[in-house]
């Protein structure tokens, strides 16, 4: 059994005729019998495309050509380095993390606070590790272990 929607159904006529009555408006039995009603030409079509093929293929172009910049040089830049300042301001930067995360460790590692104290380990180590300072770095390591069995 259908449901009543897609039942074909009748034009109820006397109630069209009923509300042109009303409104002051005519009715009429079909399209052909209605004087003055245009529906444009036969064949006449309105397109639309999706854009976003044509914004990734661009986005793509414009990928492909930062790379190509980068790597040609265009802008004058040849490391990171010379644009910061010189790699040992950045190393000492990465020591002075490194020192500071260290001291917090001890601090954390003599209050007992044992999770505290690994995690700067840890994090000592990495900025130890940044700064190419590989002695400092297992040593970090070192002391994140005495606390791996408690």
């Amino acid at each position: 059994m259908k449901s009543s929607e897609f039942r074909p159904a009748k034009t109820n006529e006397r109630l069209l005729k009923l509300i042109a009555e009303k409104t002051g408006g005519e009715y009429f039995d079909s399209l052909s019998s209605s004087p003055g009603l245009s529906f444009g030409e036969a064949g006449e079509t309105t397109l639309y495309f999706p854009l976003w093929p044509w914004m990734a293929i661009f986005a793509m172009i414009l990928y492909i050509l930062d790379i190509y910049l980068r790597k040609a040089n265009v802008f004058g830049v040849t490391d990171r380095a010379s644009v910061t300042g010189g790699e040992a301001q950045g190393d000492e930067i990465y020591l002075q993390l490194a020192q500071k995360f260290s001291n917090m460790a001890e601090e954390h590692s003599l209050k007992g606070d044992v999770s505290e104290a690994k995690r700067y380990y840890l994090r000592a180590k990495a900025f130890f590790m940044k700064a190419q300072a590989s002695k400092e770095a297992n040593l970090m390591w070192e002391r994140y272990k005495r606390f791996e069995g408690r």
